[in-house]
């Protein structure tokens, strides 16, 4: 082990030396970028100057938009107190009081220097006296971005006014000029919200921006159109309603039964012409077969009714199957009334 040195005061007086110059060349390099101006050309300066009286003509005349351009300008070439102070009380002028306080703030900052103009000095006064003012000025607003159960949603993306917020920064007060302001949240899984809403200055507003889950709808039944009450579902092979078929098979058999019938009651005629006299004196055996001729005239009449029944019923189906499907368009609905003696179609078209 090597032998212990004592500590000489020499060595003590580097140390300290070498700690000072250490902390001299962080502090020089942590000094704001204002503390050390860049060398202004005598054209630039005198740009700044013409721009500076623009800018104060035009806020005199009323012109704040134009002002605003001017002061931007002269801040821009020489970031004095001056230029700071005719910009920031244009941008309070217009509305912009967040840039305001940053920009009055700033000329606060600007380092005096010994030979520097009178103004100066008056434009930092003024500066800070509007600073401390516009603090409580401008409005504050919360905004939570939580699911339907009230619980923050970590994952969310948040715009205002089209402009993402961080967000580790969007739980605490967020200072916003006062005016109408679009808020808007989306996260994965979750409906999107917007929200429209308004501050007024001095005003703190806490907001919710509530994210639903979004609900899985399969595609088949979302683009099914709805049917009317009491209409068969169409034919999923075809798309053609299940009416029609029935109306067809309705009245293909009655269309049958009908003529069937028909003919029945017309050969039966036949036998009675040629057997009775033409006064109509008939045997006594003749009257089953008027009997059987007025009972197939009866099928025949029944039978052509049911056929146009199911005509109807087929017209119906072709209706349902083939109708809009436009909110705008009524739609068609029916009923099948049966009766003792009769049966019907009762519907809207």
């Amino acid at each position: 082990m090597a032998p212990h040195r004592p500590i000489r005061a020499s060595d003590m007086r580097r140390a300290g030396l070498t700690l000072l110059v250490a902390s001299w060349l962080v502090a020089a390099a942590a000094r704001p970028a204002c503390a050390q101006p860049t060398e202004v050309t005598p054209q630039a300066k005198e740009t700044a100057r013409a721009l500076y009286r623009t800018g104060n003509d035009r806020y005199l005349n009323g012109d704040l938009e134009g002002a605003l351009q001017a002061f931007e300008g002269a801040y821009r070439i020489m970031p004095a107190p001056t230029t700071a102070l005719g910009l920031g009380k244009t941008q309070l002028k217009v509305g912009q009081l967040v840039k305001a306080r940053d920009t009055l703030l700033a000329a606060t900052r600007y380092p005096a220097e010994p030979e520097e103009p009178a103004s100066f000095a008056l434009a930092r006064n003024e500066a800070t006296g509007l600073a401390e003012d516009l603090a409580g000025r401008i409005p504050s607003l919360v905004v939570r971005v939580i699911d339907s159960d009230g619980a923050v949603v970590p994952a969310a993306l948040l715009r205002i006014d089209g402009v993402p917020v961080a967000a580790n920064v969007w739980a605490y007060p967020l200072k916003l000029d006062p005016g109408v302001h679009a808020l808007s949240a989306s996260a994965p899984g979750l409906d999107a919200a917007e929200r429209q809403l308004e501050l007024g200055e001095r005003e703190t507003r806490v907001v919710d921006l509530v994210l639903a889950v979004r609900a899985e709808r399969p595609a088949a039944a979302a683009s099914s159109p709805a049917l009317p009450a009491g209409a068969p579902p169409p034919d999923p092979a075809g798309g053609v309603s299940a009416l029609v078929w029935a109306g067809v098979a309705i009245g293909s058999v009655g269309l049958v039964v009908g003529t069937v019938g028909g003919v029945v009651s017309l050969v039966a005629a036949g036998e009675l012409k040629d057997m009775c006299d033409p006064d109509m004196t008939c045997p006594s055996h003749a009257g089953a077969i008027k009997t059987r001729s007025l009972v197939a005239a009866h099928v025949s009449t029944a039978g052509f009714a049911v056929a146009g029944l199911g005509a109807l019923l087929g017209a119906v189906g072709a209706a349902v199957s083939f109708a809009p499907s436009d909110p705008g368009v009524s739609e068609v609905g029916w009923r099948l009334v049966l009766g003792p003696s009769a049966a019907r179609v009762e519907g809207a078209f």
